[in-house]
């Protein structure tokens, strides 16, 4: 996977990490947030509420029925399994929501990703 840009800071706005991303020839969205989704009610942090309604605001706005998805990384190990999975089965350009159960999972898919800073 590459990231084929990173999304700007707006002036007076949080700063959020959405990026788009180019795997196996298509490219979609991808947000990372820690949370739980076996929680109930399922947790995120604010910073990762805000990913997630900005994930699925601009899905919202296509007119391709593009879709979000939600995908569960507990842990580490779990990080390049789950992307070989989702890059597999994810549509043009849609957004995938990647639920990181903690810190080092977060830190983890980030480094997956190959984010270029």
């Amino acid at each position: 996977m590459k990231i084929s840009s990173k999304v700007h800071a707006q002036p007076g706005k949080v700063q959020l990490l959405v990026l788009d991303v180019m795997a196996d020839e298509k490219p979609f969205l991808a947000g990372l947030l820690i949370g739980d989704l076996r929680a109930d009610p399922p947790t995120a942090s604010e910073l990762g509420n805000e990913c997630l309604r900005r994930l699925t605001a601009s899905q919202d706005a296509s007119s391709n029925n593009d879709q979000v998805h939600i995908v569960e990384v507990r842990s580490p190990e779990r990080v390049h399994p789950q992307l070989t999975k989702v890059a597999a089965g994810v549509g043009r350009h849609d957004a995938v929501a990647f639920f990181c159960f903690d810190e080092a999972t977060y830190e983890a898919m980030f480094l997956a990703l190959n984010v270029k800073t």
